[in-house]
């Protein structure tokens, strides 16, 4: 009896010129992780030359402050937008290129955000005062709008579906005016980290990949013994978080893209 022939599948290996683009953006990501965490200026010029051989783009010039590992808190006041659609018709933002995702993540840190890795995701810590006037959860001006479109860009053009967004508000220990809209922290960090919310549904997420949660004055990143200290307390962070399958093969990714060390 005649043996069958297999046969060939009619796509062929079509598939692997969009994975292999997929894959060359999440080595773009890390490597741009792995710049801003390093205070080696040698290390951090070698992953910016690593950039430049994956996407001809220009190096990183700049050496960012390090970034610490920090598991993220349990939210105090958890909400999913449900039944909220994009403005969008077709639910599609424009499309950016490669170039574009590298810039959109130096542009959200050179403006005063955060970058922080952690083990669960990626963490992106924007200062209240960039985003907010004293006491309010209004973005505080057009370009702040237009800072927060650019991050929903990156997010549906450039991160899988499966990413979860949680948008965190915190405040600091400081008093609320008696005037105030708000009758404590709570709410105005949950009023803040909706707005930002709101916005990212406004400019293409989905808004079943969204939540926001509110902490209120009660996860400080350092005392409240300061201006200093309260400004850094005083913040909106978006979590990207996956489930463990796709985290794992990121690390998976990196370790097989990690850049060679430089030599001493």
């Amino acid at each position: 009896m005649a043996k069958k022939q297999a046969q060939e599948c009619p796509a062929g290996e079509r598939w692997a010129v969009p994975y292999a683009d997929f894959l060359s953006l999440l080595l773009a990501l890390f490597i741009a992780l792995w710049a801003i965490s390093s205070t080696d200026s040698s290390k951090a010029k070698a992953y910016s030359q690593a950039m430049v051989n994956v996407f001809n783009t220009p190096p990183i010039s700049k050496i960012f402050q390090p970034i610490f590992q920090r598991p993220p808190d349990p939210g105090q006041v958890r909400d999913n937008t449900e039944g909220v659609q994009p403005n969008n018709a077709d639910g599609e933002a424009p499309s950016i290129s490669a170039k574009d995702s590298i810039s959109q993540i130096q542009f959200m840190i050179q403006e005063g955000g955060v970058l922080e890795q952690i083990e669960q995701g990626v963490l992106l810590r924007l200062p209240a005062d960039l985003l907010f006037e004293e006491g309010k959860a209004n973005l505080s001006s057009d370009e702040m709008a237009t800072y927060v479109r650019r991050i929903a860009e990156l997010i549906t053009q450039k991160l899988p579906s499966e990413i979860k967004i949680d948008v965190r508000g915190y405040t600091d220990n400081t008093p609320l005016s008696p005037n105030s809209a708000y009758t404590d922290h709570y709410q105005l960090a949950a009023a803040r980290a909706y707005t930002v919310a709101q916005a990212l549904i406004k400019n293409g997420v989905d808004p079943a990949r969204l939540s926001f949660s509110s902490y209120g004055s009660y996860s400080p990143i350092v005392p409240n013994t300061t201006l200093e200290n309260k400004a850094r307390n005083n913040r909106v962070e978006i979590f990207l978080s996956s489930a463990p399958q796709t985290a794992k093969n990121i690390k998976s990714v990196l370790d097989k893209n990690k850049p060679q060390k430089p030599a001493e």
